[in-house]
């Protein structure tokens, strides 16, 4: 696994994210803050988030300029999938 340090400015949410989650970032941004920051957002080759909206609004309202990113290399069928599972499991 290979983690990249992103520019949140490059990073880009996706439009048709399922989720919302605005209620949460409060309590993500508690735990980056109690306990670090200890999960990468993932992202495909376009920094299009695949999992962790949350996590990229927690750290944007921190004013934190940069994260810890995975990027997958997976075709959009897959992220799409990808996405939906992790929503259902969160």
């Amino acid at each position: 696994m290979n983690i990249t340090k992103i520019k949140l400015t490059d990073i880009k949410p996706y439009w048709r994210n399922p989720r919302n989650n605005f209620k949460a970032i409060d309590k993500v941004k508690k735990s980056i803050e109690d306990y670090g920051y200890n999960q990468p957002i993932v992202l495909d080759t376009n920094n299009v988030i695949i999992v962790g909206h949350t996590r990229y609004n927690a750290l944007k309202q921190l004013e934190w300029k940069e994260a810890d990113c995975l990027i997958l290399n997976i075709a959009e069928k897959k992220a799409k999938e990808y996405r939906i599972a992790d929503n259902k499991t969160s």
